[in-house]
């Protein structure tokens, strides 16, 4: 950095006279320390992007060899620019060149680098030695247990006695740049890492020198061998003379240069990081490392890549991995495999890992795809808040995008971004997502404080004058005392957004909104005694299926479109299916358990499902029933008479009751269990049936359980009769009224709502608790072999009756005895998606199509305009200003369509206010009513019952209690054109389409509707016949034919073709002047 700092000496010396004296010597002292750069001649670069066949290795573009003897030893494999070298299955796999060109290399100085990551620790490397570099057989790189107790990584040289020095050994987080460099003139040889000198020695002459240079591995001529274990991303030899400067000398480190790609931006009032691409192309991101050699890190609020779980391109199996030594000095994080895209002004935020009381000494490197070695970027200090409260994604605008975040992090011990609560991610985070929504940021005019551009030299400078006057270290303080007055605050202010209105979801709610259709497992004992309610009371093991597969449940449900499963871990007959210590009547005391057991197999059925969910993409969730009729005094228990599973009953108040304990104690168990990699269980729902049979009564203890829930997974949904989060639809049917409010006004503790009453929900009620629908897919909830599955019509009935009137799908799918789901089931579920698919995903509306709002909120088109509720993007919404209730869209499809349903969404993020719309169909030039609705909320789908044809949509809102927010519209049906040309709608595009369009043309087509016009030959939607359509018909034509078959039809069809071409300028002609024909777009008089 102190040779940068030089450069802006000649804008300084512009105000020499202004700055105090220390000033001055700062800054000459600073030049003094200088170093100027070696002249560096380069023979060896590759990087790993050719191939290699036997011992031959053919350079990529790009790559150098200038010795012509760069070579493959033993069995290395190369795979996108990255060079696999495994000592363990061949001790002489590496890279090596001959080096005779050079002449003696000891009399030469020379530069070895590469850049390494091992793949197993330096315990596990295999034999006694590994060469990383060897140069002659006589210098090294390598991991040693020669003399030693274990093995150790080090650098030295061989000149008739060994000169060692112990190093750190490489990471195995992420990929570092070495080098070993010889001074021959004092036969010293020096070792760098990243850049960073870590130690010299000196001796005499090397002892028996080998012509090779080799990577990985011992290349000494008769040896070969001593491979490391590890990846090789690029290698480097070169000459040099003069004093070496890592970053302007080595070939492998980046260019520190104002050029750099990557930005390390750190916010000096909050604390926070964010790597930002400041170049023009898109970069792919591998690796990164932030270093203070002052200290002013904070690990502990450092939140990495891999803890946002940041996406990687091209290999789906890696990810980020954080480096496991971070400090107050190095943040390191990187990607074995792939990479992260960042496009112009993306950034990555590293949260608040900036000690604001520290040092302004930040270094960034970094490493990106196709580019050898490590990169330095730049460091820019920002005092200003950049970002507003909520923004959880970085982008400056607090939407929905931002709940995503908030909603995958809730719980966590990391930091989100722009998070008032660092540390944590919490509801508080929620609530300030909520108040903050549509919020801008503000713009920042300091640009940079800490790389000196011409543009912000003033800033440079007056930073110094602070430096000078107030400290002799270049602490944040200073840096803010003196840059306070040169800041110039903008803003971008936005339209407001509407406030919210009446109750809202909170952010499990959304996520759950989006869930819409999936899976209810009833498996357990019922399941083998052919009982809905367990009766019977058998003993464990009743419990024994043949084939147990919860791969296929989960396999099977995510091919059927389904988005999660929730697995009846306790039903009434009280047996658990997982490994519980409250009951002895656990399916783990079965005879089907113990031979598990005894196999190494896992017995506890709640774990193996919430696996498969995971490994297929499905969420996850546990039914516990309350009622408990193991624990019942009313249930006859005559099978268990006499066996360890005779429990105590103490179920029911009049029991002195345990039972809230005992209950509490299973819930604690499943909400805080662990999978088999450790990892905690991850709920998306958790089901408290409220079913009972008894006349026990039992008072339950709701916010005993809630809290737990809470406490443990803030993240699932509570279902219950009428709430905590998800309520009844009051009915088991699959079915809805077309009126249905996401609010009622009771909790779950209040007096229970009847059925009816569920249904439809409580318009403004005060607490947001949506319906689901509990249905099966068979007649009864667990399997019964003499059932078969409900048809495909009756399942899309069964859809457009719930999930179409923004009711969630909970649909039964039993396994079977020999514990998999029913081949005739997985085929309906499928049948049922091809169906649905079919139905569903037919959206007319594309790029081309035009939408004419009423009215736009503060004419803001760009944040509020009709186009908004056509994007495809549920994040965005049309609104209207506050106190318009009513107003329309009107959507143009261009042409006429076939339309025969629609699908439309409120913003239901900031509440439910619709109460009343109508679609509406120009039908004839007259639109017409074809769908009238009360209650929109999270989804609406409607079916027509006969299609129409039609080219225009108009959408009603008639009612609202606050200005509505319509966030998506669709229009289903089908194109009544199957393409350009087909004037006769046969299918085929031919001489008899030519014939129909000739005889209309230049005619005005006003008079007809748009289906009546395209056949008369209007392609382009105008109403009129002109010279812009017969280009669309002879591009169509040779399309659909091939190059110049327009002409070779009119050649071939016409006997006397010479009098045609005539004909058709006549016609043309005639296209071009007739009044009121529109040519080329324009009218003509």
């Amino acid at each position: 950095m102190n040779h940068r700092v030089c450069a802006i000496r000649k804008y300084v010396s512009l105000l020499v006279e202004a700055l105090p004296v220390a000033c001055l010597a700062i800054g000459y002292c600073l030049c003094l320390s200088v170093s100027h750069a070696a002249e560096v001649t380069n023979y060896v670069k590759v990087n790993f992007n050719g191939n290699v066949s036997g011992s031959q290795y053919t350079l990529a573009a790009g790559e150098r060899d200038l010795t012509n003897s760069f070579r493959v030893s033993g069995t290395p494999s190369v795979t996108s620019g990255i060079a696999t070298v495994n000592g363990s299955a061949n001790d002489s796999s590496g890279f090596y060149f001959n080096a005779d060109s050079f002449g003696s290399l000891p009399n030469v100085d020379w530069l070895a680098e590469v850049v390494y990551q091992p793949t197993v620790p330096a315990s596990q490397q295999p034999g006694t030695f590994n060469h990383l570099v060897d140069v002659e057989g006589d210098l090294f790189l390598r991991y040693s247990a020669y003399n030693q107790s274990n093995k150790l990584f080090e650098y030295g040289f061989y000149d008739g006695a060994e000169h060692q020095q112990q190093l750190s050994a490489p990471s195995l987080d992420s990929f570092e740049h070495w080098a070993l460099a010889w001074d021959s003139s004092a036969d010293r040889l020096s070792v760098y890492r990243d850049g960073s000198l870590l130690g010299s020695q000196s001796g005499s002459n090397f002892a028996t020198p080998s012509p090779n240079v080799g990577f990985g591995f011992f290349a000494r001529t008769g040896f070969f061998d001593r491979s490391v274990e590890g990846l090789l991303d690029a290698v480097s030899f070169s000459t040099y003379s003069g004093d070496l400067v890592p970053w302007e000398d080595f070939q492998l480190l980046g260019d520190p240069s104002e050029s750099s790609a990557i930005e390390l931006v750190a916010d000096t009032t909050t604390g926070q990081l964010r790597m930002v691409n400041v170049s023009e192309e898109v970069v792919q991101l591998n690796g990164y490392e932030v270093t203070s050699e002052s200290g002013a890190l904070m690990p502990s609020r450092w939140t990495t890549l891999e803890s946002q779980a940041i996406g990687v391109d091209n290999n789906s199996s890696a990810g980020w991995q954080a480096g496991g030594y971070a400090d107050e000095n190095t943040l390191l994080e990187g990607v074995l495999l792939g990479n992260t895209s960042l496009q112009p002004g993306d950034s990555l935020w590293l949260g608040y890992a900036l000690n604001t009381e520290g040092l302004a000494d930040l270094e960034l490197r970094y490493r990106i795809a196709g580019v050898s070695g490590l990169q330095a970027g730049k460091v820019t200090y920002d005092s200003t808040l950049t970002f507003v409260a909520g923004d959880y994604n970085n982008d400056g605008l607090v939407d929905l995008a931002d709940y995503t975040v908030w909603r995958d992090q809730l719980g966590s011990a990391y930091s989100i971004p722009n998070d008032n609560t660092p540390d944590s991610v919490s509801f508080d985070d929620y609530q300030t997502w909520k108040a903050n929504f549509s919020s801008q940021a503000s713009a920042s005019a300091l640009d940079s404080v800490s790389v000196p551009e011409p543009h912000s030299t003033w800033l440079w400078t007056l930073s110094l004058i602070g430096l000078a006057t107030v400290s002799t270290q270049r602490t944040w303080r200073g840096l803010l005392l003196f840059g306070v007055a040169l800041l110039a605050f903008g803003s971008a202010n936005a339209q407001d957004p509407p406030t919210p209105y009446g109750a809202t979801p909170t952010a499990r709610q959304l996520a759950w909104h989006e869930q819409e259709y999936y899976a209810f497992l009833h498996f357990g004992p019922n399941t083998f005694t052919d009982e809905e309610w367990g009766w019977s009371q058998s003993t464990p093991d009743v419990f024994n299926p043949t084939s147990l597969d919860t791969d296929q449940w989960a396999r099977s449900l995510k091919q059927a479109g389904m988005t999660a499963m929730i697995l009846t871990a306790k039903h009434h007959d009280g047996m658990a299916l997982w490994d519980t210590t409250t009951t002895e009547y656990r399916i783990g005391n079965s005879t089907w358990a113990t031979t598990r057991t005894n196999a190494g197999l896992e017995t506890d059925v709640v774990r193996m499902a919430a696996e498969s969910a995971k490994a297929y993409g499905l969420k996850f969730g546990v039914y516990l029933s309350p009622w408990d009729m193991h624990r019942d005094p009313s249930v006859s228990k005559a099978n268990l008479v006499g066996t360890p599973y005779d429990e105590p009953q103490n179920f029911g108040d009049a029991n002195g009751s345990d039972y809230n304990d005992y209950y509490a104690a299973q819930l604690t168990e499943l909400v805080t269990m662990t999978l088999s990699d450790g990892s905690p269980i991850e709920l998306s729902e958790v089901w408290l049936d409220g079913a009972s049979g008894s006349t026990t009564v039992q008072t339950f203890d709701w916010s005993r359980y809630r809290d737990i829930i809470r406490q443990h997974q803030p993240n699932a949904v509570m279902w219950g009769h009428q709430g905590v989060d998800a309520r009844w639809v009051g009915n088991e049917e699959g079915y809805s009224p077309t009126t249905n409010w996401h609010t009622i006004d009771r909790t779950q503790d209040g007096a229970r709502y009847s059925g009816s009453q569920l249904e439809t929900g409580i318009r403004n009620g005060d607490y947001w608790t949506p319906a689901e629908a509990d249905a099966r897919l068979r007649d009864g909830w667990f399997y019964h072999e003499d059932e078969s599955p409900k048809s495909t019509a009756a399942l899309m009935e069964m859809y457009l009756n719930t999930v179409g009137r923004s009711v969630n799908l909970l649909l039964d799918v039993p396994p079977g005895p020999d514990g998999k789901l029913a081949d005739s089931d997985i085929s309906r579920l499928l049948e049922f998606q091809e169906t649905r698919e079919a139905l569903l995903d037919r959206n007319l509306i594309d790029n081309n199509t035009s939408v004419t709002a009423s009215h736009v909120r503060g004419e803001s088109a760009a944040s509020f305009g009709g186009e908004l509720a056509i994007d495809g993007d549920t994040s965005t919404y049309w609104a209207m200003d506050d106190g318009q209730t009513t107003g329309s869209l009107e959507i143009d499809l261009g042409s006429p369509r076939l339309v025969d349903g629609f699908v439309a969404k409120e913003f239901i993020a900031l509440g439910q206010r619709i109460g009343g719309y109508t679609i509406e169909a120009q039908v004839n030039g007259t639109y017409q009513t074809v769908v009238a609705g009360t209650s929109l909320g999270y989804q609406r789908i409607h079916m027509l019952d006969q299609p129409l044809e039609t080219s225009r949509i108009r959408l009603m809102i008639t009612q609202a209690d606050a200005t509505p927010l319509l966030s998506e519209f669709e229009i289903l049906g089908e194109s009544l054109v199957g393409f350009t040309g087909d004037v006769n709608y046969d299918g085929v595009l031919n001489y008899d389409d030519w014939l129909i369009y000739i005889q209309w043309a230049g005619a005005d087509l006003t008079e007809y509707t748009a289906a009546e016009a395209f056949a008369r030959g209007d392609f382009n939607g105008d109403f009129h016949n002109d010279l812009a359509d017969f280009d669309l018909f002879v591009t169509a034509y040779d399309q659909w034919h091939g190059t110049g078959a327009f002409e070779a039809m009119l050649s071939l069809a016409v006997p006397e073709s010479s009098s045609i071409y005539p004909l058709i300028a006549g016609v043309l002609l005639g296209m071009a002047v007739s009044p009121g024909i529109r040519f080329g777009g324009s009218n003509h008089d």
